[in-house]
């Protein structure tokens, strides 16, 4: 016999928005009033539109197998309204033999599937999706459409498009429920500004402030130049004097025949107030201007008169007038007030000394360290400043906490004058208290991660110094480890008790219930595939939430380039079992133009220039075409981009190239191709692990080959190669450009050969390890060994010139020219090798802001063979260089002096470029 219950539908009233209950679950229809009673023993989905099968099969796992409970089909639910998918919901419980069947059923609320702007919009389509605040995969009830509707045409108003005509059409998919969206828009012409008044100002003049509105009759119209008008005048008025002035916005005017928009500018002038101040020699009229609270307030009267002449005062105590007195008084001059301020400013105070009673145990250099007040020295004034003393004081009281004393008392002050009261010596008084360390160190109420894994987030070991902010710490700790494990509410209460003078710290945890995530919103997208956005995230529906997480999301979308900015976050609380994530971006522009000009030592002057569509058909995919310049030669590039090759992470990429080249001793061109494939298999800021595999094909043709060069075998003429290269690298710098801290390794094997189509064979492989210390902080010590080894093989006796190792210039040993270490023809022009040794160690240190220095010893071997590399000249070189800060990385003067002379060379070598050598 079949039992059904409807258990729950949607109407208006209830615990979720839209829901009401028809009838109790316990409710049955039938000749029995019997309730089903047995295992479950299936659980059926039936809609009559498509639903996100995991989530909803997640919601109702665990019912299957278990026991029939009205309690447990309540929770199913619940969670199941808690998706956020769902109009309507119904349950039947059926008795069968062997137990009972629900069958559940779901009607979908209507959402949004896609999103088109159609006619002539007028205005970017960034512009419009940021309005509309559209979600693919959000709602898409009439409502929602309406205020967005709404927030377009508020839009086309606020940039001047008066006229303009929104229509929306939202077909539904009645397979989905999914709506179709449309914006159908005729934006008409953009309205210009008519006249311009300003109204009620006779006393700073309407001529002035029409001078800093900045706008002028027939500019076009937009709300935002008018806003910035509108501030402009407000700073005018002022600047005059006028503090209390009211400038009303002007509500535009339209005229639909003219196009034009009238705006009056309705001021209120108020009574203008002139400023005198008098007796002050250390700080001019306009330091003391910018102190007054007259417009921060919008009033002028007997109290902000004296709240200035307070900030006045503090004003002459951080310059070291520490006895400096303010007073204010409010005058009248006419129809004018007059804030008067009479400055007495008396003497200049250097602090002398700062002494520490009480029985200390920490050194009282120690206690000076943490102070900003302390006597002259190199590179402190010395200035003495009684607020500046208390908030030392506070320092003191908070490092004195730190070190475990909960008890400490600092201060207050004793400050003692010299009869010209020029100079201070100030007395600080300290009752330390007991010293308190950390006892046993427990966590209750943990059940989802273990009291060892939550004890090792802590900030605390036992021993430690107690101190309380370190506690907090803890607690904050602990609840963003539950937080990564999807315990978005886990509450942490930490306790203290003091036994056999330690202080025993408990962490009492109320977990709560884990988030998981629901369905992923975007929105802003006008060119780019929803895909694209997706295919990137680190998540998916159903995971647990964590917040880490989000913050990845943003940081890959940022880095495909394909938008301007990426906003994650929640829509709601994090108090259900699911929790929606909603995405906005806003699309950069897929074309791009690139240039930049140069110089560098070995290349003379040079420089780049590319075009570039970053989000080919909105796919993420780029084709670019560049061109680099240098007076030794130049290199054009077409490639072509897919970030995501057969929807896995790997990177394909294919690069069409020529290039001509004048290297010492001869010149080459070469001209081909080449496909490679990347991934990153760790992809963290300061933590990038990539893999690449290569294979390029290229014609290569030397000419113009000196004769001492022709004397050991290098000919003219052209020749194929075609290699495969492999290459892992690890990359933790940061920042990339100039590191502060880290390490960067390099392997390479590259391999060339006639299976390949290649005319030489050989194999060649680089490794490459470079350290970034701070040592002391904040100077740097840069370490750097790369070491280079290749043979031929086959019916190849020696490599190609352009591919042997060279060593010597900017990059690898300085205090030589370009490529002059290593093995040499008749005229002096450098061979090359098989084997290569480079060992780098720099120093570099700031000396003022922006401005840095650096001492360097380089060396390096370059060997004709691999075999004879231990025996090969050494070739060492040491100097000192400048560093430049700029965005785009360093700009590095270098003085090099080879310590190996080379005859015809000179020693000294100097190196202009920008980045760092390695």
């Amino acid at each position: 016999m079949t039992w059904a219950a409807v258990v729950l539908f949607l109407c208006q009233l209830g615990a979720f928005p839209g829901r009401t209950e028809a009838a109790d679950p316990a409710t049955m229809s039938g000749p029995s009033a019997a309730e089903p009673s047995g295992m479950v023993t299936t659980v059926d989905v039936d809609s009559p539109h498509q639903l996100p099968d995991r989530l909803v099969q997640d919601t109702l796992a665990g019912l299957a197998g278990r026991p029939f409970s009205r309690h447990a089909i309540r929770e199913s639910l619940d969670r199941l309204w808690a998706l956020g998918l769902l109009s309507r919901a119904e349950v039947d419980a059926i008795s069968e033999r062997g137990g009972v069947r629900l069958r559940y059923r779901f009607e979908r609320s209507p959402y949004l599937a896609r999103l088109a702007w159609e006619g002539d919009l007028g205005v970017p389509r960034v512009d419009l999706a940021a309005a509309a605040g559209l979600l693919l995969g959000g709602p898409a009830d009439a409502t929602r459409l309406a205020r967005a509707e709404a927030d377009v045409r508020a839009l086309y108003a606020r940039e001047g498009y008066f006229g303009a005509v929104v229509t929306v059409t939202a077909p539904e998919d009645t397979a989905t429920a999914g709506r179709h969206v449309a914006f159908h828009i005729q934006a008409g012409d953009p309205a210009d500004i008519g006249h311009i008044r300003v109204i009620g100002a006779p006393g700073a003049g309407a001529l002035g402030l029409l001078r800093a509105f900045g706008l002028r009759q027939g500019e076009r119209y937009r709300q935002g130049r008018v806003d910035d008008g509108i501030r402009a005048v407000e700073t005018r008025l002022r600047e005059l004097g006028y503090y209390e002035a009211r400038v009303t916005r002007p509500t535009p005017a339209w005229d639909r025949n003219t196009n034009r928009v009238a705006l009056d500018i309705d001021v209120e002038e108020g009574r203008r107030t002139r400023l005198a101040v008098t007796g002050s020699t250390a700080l001019d009229e306009a330091a003391l201007r910018a102190r007054l609270t007259f417009g921060d307030a919008g009033v002028v009267d007997e109290v902000e008169v004296r709240a200035s002449a307070r900030r006045m005062e503090t004003a002459f105590h951080e310059m070291g007038y520490p006895f400096a007195v303010v007073t204010g008084t409010l005058a009248r001059d006419g129809e004018d007030r007059v804030a008067n301020f009479a400055v007495t400013e008396g003497p200049r105070v250097t602090v002398e000394a700062v002494d520490f009673t009480g029985d200390t145990s920490i050194a009282a250099n120690r206690l000076r360290d943490q102070m900003q007040t302390r006597p002259p020295g190199l590179l402190h004034r010395g200035l003495f400043s009684m607020e500046t003393l208390d908030s030392d004081l506070l320092v003191l009281l908070r490092y004195y906490r730190a070190q475990g004393f909960p008890e400490a008392a600092v201060g207050p002050a004793a400050v003692a004058y010299n009869a010209e009261r020029t100079r201070a010596r100030i007395s600080i008084p300290i009752a330390e208290g007991p010293r308190r360390r950390v006892g046993a160190i427990a966590v209750t109420g943990e059940r989802a991660i273990s009291a060892p894994e939550i004890q090792a987030a802590v900030p605390l070991r036992r021993g430690d110094p107690y101190d309380r902010v370190r506690v907090d710490d803890g607690r904050r700790l602990i609840e963003r480890l539950y937080a990564r494990h999807g315990y978005q509410t886990a509450a942490v209460s930490p306790s203290t008790a003091i036994r056999d003078g330690e202080v025993d710290v408990t962490y009492a945890v109320v977990e709560g219930e884990p988030t998981r995530i629901g369905r992923i919103l975007v929105g802003g997208l006008t060119a780019t595939r929803e895909d694209v956005v997706l295919r990137e995230l680190p998540f998916s529906p159903g995971q647990l939430l964590d917040p880490d997480d989000l913050a990845e999301a943003r940081r890959r979308l940022a880095a495909t380039r394909l938008f301007e900015r990426a906003d994650i976050g929640p829509l709601r609380a994090a108090a259900g079992p699911y929790q929606d994530l909603e995405i906005f971006v806003r699309e950069a522009r897929p074309w791009r133009l690139d240039f930049g000009l140069g110089y560098q030592t070995e290349d003379g002057f040079r420089g780049y220039i590319e075009i570039a569509n970053d989000n080919l058909f909105g796919t993420g995919r780029s084709l670019s075409l560049r061109e680099r310049a240098s007076q030794r030669g130049d290199l054009t590039e077409l490639t072509y981009r897919e970030p995501w090759l057969l929807g896995t992470p790997w990177q394909g990429q294919l690069i069409a190239f020529r290039q001509q080249q004048e290297e010492v001793g001869y010149s080459f061109e070469s001209f081909g191709g080449a496909a490679s494939l990347e991934q990153y298999f760790i992809n963290w800021p300061g933590n990038f692990l990539r893999g690449a595999a290569t294979y390029s094909l290229r014609e290569v043709r030397r000419f113009d080959i000196q004769p001492g060069l022709v004397q050991e075998g290098i000919t003219g003429g052209t020749e194929r190669l075609a290699s495969v290269l492999g290459a892992l690298s690890w990359d933790r710098r940061e920042p990339q450009a100039d590191p502060k801290h880290g390490s960067f390794h390099l392997a390479t094997v590259e391999t060339a050969d006639s299976l390949l189509g290649s005319q030489s064979n050989y194999v060649k492989t680089q490794l490459q390890t470079s350290w970034f210390v701070p040592w002391p902080p904040p100077t740097l010590l840069a370490m750097s060994l790369r070491l280079g080894l290749a043979w031929p093989f086959g019916d190849s006796d020696s490599l190609p010139i352009q591919t042997r190792f060279f060593a010597g210039g900017t990059t690898t040993v300085r205090g030589y020219t370009l490529n002059a270490i290593g093995p040499r023809d008749t005229q002096n022009n450098p061979l090359g090798g098989n084997g290569q040794v480079i060992a780098n160690i720099e120093w570099r240190f700031p000396i003022w802001r922006w401005f840095g220095g650096a001492v360097f010893l380089d060396t390096g071997v370059i060997s004709s063979e691999v075999r004879d590399i231990l025996s090969a000249p050494v070739f060492p070189g040491a100097g000192a260089g400048l560093r430049i800060a700029t965005p785009i990385g360093p700009i590095r003067l270098d003085l090099g002096y080879g310590l190996r002379r080379i005859p015809g060379e000179n020693p000294l070598q100097f190196y202009l470029t920008v980045g760092q050598a390695f």
